[in-house]
């Protein structure tokens, strides 16, 4: 899964003028799973891009999804998760890799209008978690500004969407290297949020979320 592109980065004036007045040039991108960690690749500083390896930069992380809040078979998760990527008509899947469990689909971007975004999704089974990424291969800028036109959150809210459909939850990162309790996820009871004392005290064990640590 090393396949993935660079394009040379011409700055924001370079010579790949696109439709109305717009510069283009290839975002530094990486997709498939990393040889050295096993894990997905992050994001290049100036991509509309969220990834779960994207630790260094707050915006552009995003924190694996729990699938045990429907199933513990992760099994049984690989094959909802394949069927609801493919009965979705704004992505194709390109690559599936049922032992690794890996799955990448493309969809069009936002920003720049008609790209291509790659979206990731690798198991992480003994830890009953999914790790993820989506990122546009493509940066647009308007010339002279120094920075690519964001896409206002549209990776983070494709990625939210495609969880809700499967029912799943996020394992909530609290910024310090921890993932802790979510008021949304499996430390709840009767619809109220429980500490993790409350939690030990009642289950004899922490909130599976309280128990992981960076790096995805």
């Amino acid at each position: 899964f090393a396949a993935g592109g660079e394009g040379k980065a011409r700055g924001p004036a370079g010579d790949g003028k696109g439709a109305d007045g717009y510069d283009l040039f290839k975002a530094k991108y990486q997709m498939g799973i990393n040889k050295r960690s096993q894990r997905l690749y992050g994001c290049s500083a100036q991509a509309n891009c969220v990834s779960v390896s994207a630790q260094k930069n707050p915006s552009q992380f995003i924190a694996p999804w729990d699938y045990t809040v429907t199933t513990n078979d992760a099994g049984a998760a690989w094959k909802l998760l394949k069927g609801t990527i493919g009965d979705d008509p704004s992505l194709k899947i390109v690559d599936v890799d049922d032992a690794a469990l890996y799955l990448r689909a493309e969809g069009t971007s936002k920003i720049p209008k008609g790209g291509v975004d790659d979206v990731e999704f690798l198991f992480v089974p003994e830890e009953k978690i999914v790790t993820i990424r989506s990122g546009s291969r493509d940066n647009q800028f308007v010339y002279p500004y120094q920075q690519p036109i964001p896409d206002g959150g549209y990776q983070k809210e494709r990625m939210d969407g495609i969880r809700k459909k499967l029912g799943w939850v996020e394992l909530n990162y609290a910024g310090n290297g921890m993932y802790s309790d979510n008021s949304s996820g499996p430390n709840t009871r009767g619809g109220e949020t429980m500490t993790d004392a409350e939690y030990l005290q009642e289950y004899g064990d922490m909130p599976r979320a309280s128990k992981f640590r960076l790096p995805w």
